[in-house]
């Protein structure tokens, strides 16, 4: 009777040590990608951009993390009158990302392309967060009786980011590799440069390629 006991707990043990698994609970890195605003010249440019990050885990799918961005944003004016700005900018986020893998469980353990596409499913995420950036016009174009050119140099706003990506984050590299599109919402009209005559925040948006690398204590899910 003892033996037809100890069996089926024996089971059911190999079964939830199959189905959890282990996973760093910290994760640092660097990004680097292209930024485009969107504010009151009509007609803006790419620039480039570096990020770090640092990130805490609740669960392998579930995590928030600071992000520093050191980027440019570039416009000009080609309609009415000619204007045109260059802000090198930081900017610190706090985000919290959460993944499809948060949200799939199977009864059976995929194998083969089965596996390879859940895990592809489980690493799309989107976030969102707050977020403070400082902006500094290095070359922008004045005109002292001119009010359509008025503005601030240096001023800082608070940000809202919104993000949606793709990672490797249901393999059990130490490594995360992805790719991330993320918009950013201005509460003031001043990334630009330039006083709005709508009185509307301004909006820019990133496109990071990532490379973050796991480590710190372990946490099993």
């Amino acid at each position: 009777m003892k033996y037809l006991l100890i069996l089926p707990a024996f089971c059911l043990l190999s079964f939830i040590s199959v189905a959890q698994r282990n996973f760093y609970h910290l994760s640092a890195g660097l990004g680097g990608g292209i930024t485009q605003n969107q504010g009151d010249l009509n007609s803006p440019e790419a620039k480039s951009l570096l990020t770090g990050s640092v990130d805490y885990y609740f669960s392998p799918y579930i995590n928030t993390g600071i992000e520093l961005q050191f980027g440019k944003l570039y416009g000009q004016e080609t309609k009415s009158y000619y204007r045109f700005y260059q802000n090198h900018y930081k900017s610190a986020l706090l985000i919290t990302k959460v993944h499809m893998g948060q949200f799939i469980t199977s009864r059976r353990i995929p194998v083969g392309n089965k596996a390879h596409l859940m895990n592809v499913f489980k690493g799309i995420y989107a976030g969102t967060g707050i977020g403070f950036i400082a902006n500094h016009q290095k070359g922008i174009y004045r005109e002292e009786q001119n009010r359509t050119t008025g503005g601030s140099n240096k001023n800082n706003d608070v940000i809202i980011p919104f993000t949606f990506g793709i990672d490797n984050s249901a393999s059990n590299s130490r490594f995360i590799t992805g790719i991330g599109y993320q918009a950013h919402f201005a509460m003031n009209d001043q990334i630009d440069g330039y006083y709005g005559s709508e009185n509307r925040g301004d909006f820019y948006s990133t496109l990071v390629v990532s490379l973050k690398m796991k480590f710190g204590p372990l946490g099993i899910f």
